[in-house]
């Protein structure tokens, strides 16, 4: 399978502080790839690496087969969509209108929308389940609703590359299945690679293909969930007690918090 995104050697960070330390990965075009790891191990700064919002300090990043920098900052636009975590209010908007700002891209200076571009944001919102909501104010929807929004927005760009940093992040169980089941279906339908930040390790193992487990700023593990997810894999990144086995899902692991008061009670036995 091809590269989408290539990383050999990079480093990079917030002035002198450096974040990602000569990392080496490369993330196979139409895959599910889910990066996990601890608070400050560097998730979100390699998203705004390979999505070309933070430059690296060292190394070389190439997307589609081509360096990152040959690219201008529209010709990047039509093939990464970064889908942020969930923030401000302040969208004065509508759905539709911000949906159909995922075409600007593909847009003349002027920024006009042609009949195609209103068919492409019709059919995002139709893909995403946001129809019924095309003319509603983004600061009346609900968490889950916002957060396919920007996701439909970035269907609209027409990506071949999405991005997202912790979409399901502070959403309740039904959204958060609706969110990942979204995703792995628009890769499945369209090829799509799928790029994403989670903290929620269960999820994670039960839709990437490929996870990448980083400590700080450094891969500790990549590759099948079930290769990563191991109590070595998860202690020496965590630091806590914890219990790996097989989901009854299917052929994934689950980890399973141990929480002091039952390591009590355990020792007490």
């Amino acid at each position: 399978m091809n590269p989408a995104i290539t990383l050999d050697q990079i480093s990079t960070g917030y002035g002198n502080q450096r974040v990602l330390d000569s990392i080496s990965i490369t993330i196979p075009a139409g895959s599910f790839y889910c990066i996990i790891g601890h608070n400050g191990s560097g998730k979100t700064t390699l998203l705004k690496t390979i999505a070309g919002i933070l430059s690296p300090h060292a190394g070389r990043l190439h997307l589609l087969g081509k360096p990152i920098g040959d690219y201008s900052r529209r010709r990047l636009a039509r093939q990464i969509a970064f889908v942020p975590q969930l923030g401000s209010d302040g969208f004065p908007f509508t759905v539709k209108e911000i949906v159909l700002m995922g075409r600007a891209p593909h847009q003349d200076w002027l920024g006009t929308s042609s009949a195609a571009d209103i068919d492409i944001a019709q059919k995002a919102l139709t893909y995403t389940g946001l129809d019924h909501l095309a003319h509603r104010r983004f600061e009346h929807l609900s968490g889950g609703e916002r957060q396919r929004v920007f996701i439909a927005r970035a269907i609209c760009q027409q990506p071949r590359v999405m991005i997202l940093d912790e979409p399901t992040a502070a959403l309740d169980l039904a959204h958060q299945v609706r969110i990942m089941d979204l995703m792995e279906q628009l890769r499945r339908d369209t090829g799509m690679t799928v790029v994403m930040v989670s903290h929620d390790i269960n999820l994670a193992a039960m839709y990437a293909d490929i996870l990448l487990l980083l400590k700080n700023g450094r891969p500790l593990s990549q590759g099948a969930p079930e290769s990563v997810l191991t109590y070595a894999n998860l202690e020496r990144a965590y630091g806590c007690i914890l219990l790996v086995d097989t989901s009854p899902m299917g052929n994934c692991p689950r980890v399973t918090l141990v929480p002091r008061k039952y390591q009590i009670d355990i020792q007490s036995k």
